[in-house]
């Protein structure tokens, strides 16, 4: 009776308090979606949601405009991750749509699980790829500097590879 007692007056303390969105762990999360990190993100999506589930009480309304937040930073960490732009715009669109029709806070969690792991899914496409790690980190520089001239010897220099074997590499993976 005195843990419960315990429990009960930390959990009124922490409703009465104002409480602080967690921002790092939702940094971490993004990351995590970008980088296929599905176990870390896992966990902190739990963290976060446990946070707006804390502050926003029973208001489903509050936690469904939370969670459409989370839900347009996800889709924006999987195109970082390396999805189709379109792709990931269609399955934000598709989830924000959805989440009207969510009428229960289990749900609403598992919805969004299946959300994040959408996003992951639509921001892993390298995973069949013998070299990953360069197909990677090509295409985030190819996105993150397509309006500069790229030349074949500084994509290369970039991956540590010779120009000739990068560009095998690169037009064994691509086609």
């Amino acid at each position: 009776n005195e843990i419960q007692g315990q429990i009960a007056d930390y959990i009124f303390r922490l409703k009465c308090n104002s409480v602080e969105y967690p921002y790092e762990n939702e940094k971490e999360l993004l990351h995590s979606i970008a980088t296929s990190n599905r176990e870390n993100a896992q966990r902190l999506l739990n963290l976060i949601l446990g946070n707006i589930f804390l502050s926003a009480g029973n208001d489903l309304q509050r936690i469904r405009s939370r969670i459409t937040e989370l839900l347009v930073l996800m889709s924006r960490a999987a195109v970082d991750g390396g999805a189709d732009v379109e792709h990931a715009l269609q399955l934000n669109h598709n989830y924000i749509s959805g989440i009207q029709s969510v009428k229960d806070l289990d749900k609403l969690c598992f919805y969004l699980t299946n959300a994040m792991n959408g996003f992951i899914d639509c921001a892993f496409r390298f995973s069949g790829f013998k070299h990953f790690d360069i197909m990677h980190k090509t295409h985030a520089h190819l996105r993150a500097h397509y309006m500069e001239k790229l030349t074949l010897e500084d994509m290369a220099r970039m991956v540590y590879l010779s120009p000739s074997y990068f560009s095998r590499v690169f037009k064994d993976e691509q086609g």
